[in-house]
């Protein structure tokens, strides 16, 4: 099992982290995102036409899914979890545990 990531997924965690240490200074996201870089892998993903979703701030995930040609998306994220991407999954990180794990 790989995790991978695209180059802007990477920034919006980056982003999303470093506005939970503002609200929560004892939070400390760099480990996460040192094992990310350590063990997941980049790629660069293609626009893909025609994939929509309610937040098109979350198409990049949708992209990157395309590009790597994964097998599921884990998400929390509402607007993802109801997008219907036909044989590949979108699960909630609960649903992933109780797949795979």
């Amino acid at each position: 099992m790989t995790v991978v990531y695209s180059a802007a997924i990477f920034q919006e965690y980056e982003r999303v982290l470093i506005e939970l240490a503002s609200n929560f200074p004892e939070i400390d996201g760099k480990p996460f995102l040192d094992l990310l870089r350590r063990y997941g892998e980049i790629v660069q993903p293609v626009a893909a036409s025609g994939v929509s979703c309610r937040d098109p701030a979350d198409i990049k995930f949708l992209d990157c899914l395309i590009q790597s040609r994964a097998r599921c998306l884990v998400s929390g994220d509402k607007d993802l979890l109801a997008v219907e991407f036909g044989a590949i999954s979108i699960l909630s990180p609960r649903q992933f545990c109780d797949r795979y794990l």
